[in-house]
């Protein structure tokens, strides 16, 4: 497995994975599923370990579209199944069709199927207990250092899980799924929610909090502020689902950043 938004998808489905690349990074950035504890390091996700994973003979590997690797030399390992994913300008549209091929590979079309209908039954109730926050906006922030940070773009996964939940992406004018700012730049958008990614590094959250241009920040000063877990930057459909679940959490009642 050489990409951690197909890996989602494996996961969801309750399929078996041998091997992946950065298996550690996966962990440290989603709550769940958990990886076995026997699941293989393939080493970095454009630079697998390609003897390594000749070693092991899997059955199938799968790799996005756009992967750049050793397309001959994988076929001859196993077979390789190649899934669109993060590659287009409909992230969540295209998380959905990614579900539904690795389901029809794995024989699991029937979970796949089942899982698209409750993650649509969950945008819809979600929404519903959002309905005092219609039409408000939001900045999607992932803490880099203390003075920087990742804003998500009208090109990323959670801008259409936004959307969906009749909120308003503030940095939608970017077509980027993500764009490095400083962090005194979240004051552009003073009437915005600032929805802050926990930071893997967990001193961080602690120095950013603590400092002066953080609580100088329209949302920080008017408890517009919610902490979500880690989650995937370019994750699947199982990413935009927890997304969605702990944004609305998050969005009924106030929390800080500290």
């Amino acid at each position: 497995m050489l990409d951690w938004a197909i890996l989602d998808a494996v996961l969801a489905l309750g399929g078996t994975v041998a091997a992946v690349a950065e298996p550690d990074g996966y962990c440290r950035q989603t709550p769940g599923p958990a990886l076995p504890p026997e699941t293989v390091d393939l080493g970095l996700r454009d630079q697998p370990n390609l003897e390594l994973l000749q070693r092991l003979a899997p059955d199938l590997i799968l790799l996005p579209s756009w992967q750049r690797v050793d397309l001959p030399r994988l076929a001859r390992i196993a077979p390789v199944f190649s899934v669109a994913a993060y590659g287009s300008v409909a992230p969540l549209a295209e998380a959905k069709a990614a579900l539904l091929a690795v389901g029809a590979r794995l024989g699991r079309e029937a979970e796949a199927r089942r899982a698209l209908a409750a993650t649509e039954r969950e945008l819809r109730e979600i929404r519903a207990r959002l309905a005092s926050r219609q039409g408000a906006s939001v900045q999607i922030v992932s803490l880099l250092d203390q003075s920087h940070a990742w804003v998500f773009a009208a090109g990323s996964l959670f801008h259409d899980v936004l959307a969906r939940l009749g909120l308003v992406n503030a940095w939608s004018r970017h077509r980027d799924a993500v764009v490095t700012i400083g962090l005194e730049q979240l004051a552009r958008h003073p009437d915005a929610w600032i929805v802050c990614l926990r930071p893997t590094h967990p001193p961080l959250l602690a120095e950013v909090a603590a400092s002066r241009l953080w609580s100088s920040l329209p949302a920080s000063r008017h408890g517009r502020v919610a902490l979500l877990p880690p989650l995937l930057a370019f994750g699947g459909l199982a990413t935009a689902r927890r997304f969605a679940g702990e944004l609305g959490a998050a969005l009924t009642g106030r929390t800080s950043l500290g």
